[in-house]
């Protein structure tokens, strides 16, 4: 559980500060500026950069309440799949209920990553940026190609 919270740390640190310093904009909380934190924004892992960044609207946000609804199960890896090639970076314009069978987690951001051959797993921070990672039964390559379309 160690190695899978490094793991994601480490991804995401990747991921905010190549928007950072792609955006050129100053650090973003993962609560509500959301002017700062309105683009969905896709980060190629190998090339350690942001490859696509477009605006976020109603089609993305309507994708991403199915995502949520999908949501039900933590993903049982230690650690990301080496499979893994995007991550997809899915603001909420407005903040979302994640249930679990023991709590609520209110989530701002989802990172979807995007993997070859295995099932998406997202990723969400809680208020208090605790990281939960979920199996989802979601078709990231088709998040891709609207985002590819959008771009």
């Amino acid at each position: 559980m160690q190695q899978l919270k490094s793991t994601i740390r480490t991804l995401v640190c990747i991921f905010m500060l190549s928007s950072i310093i792609i955006s050129n904009v100053p650090a973003v909380s993962f609560a509500s500026d959301q002017t700062a934190t309105s683009q969905i924004q896709v980060f190629d892992i190998k090339q350690e950069k942001i490859v696509l960044q477009v605006e976020n609207n109603k089609r993305f946000q309507k994708y991403a309440n199915k995502i949520i609804k999908k949501m039900d199960t933590l993903a049982p890896q230690l650690q990301i799949s080496t499979d893994c090639t995007h991550i997809i970076k899915l603001p909420l314009l407005e903040p979302r209920e994640i249930k679990l069978k023991d709590q609520v987690i209110v989530a701002h951001e989802l990172f979807i990553f995007n993997c070859e051959n295995e099932e998406p797993l997202v990723l969400v921070f809680s208020e208090q940026r605790k990281p939960f990672l979920f199996q989802c039964d979601t078709n990231a390559k088709k998040l891709m190609k609207m985002i590819e379309k959008a771009a």
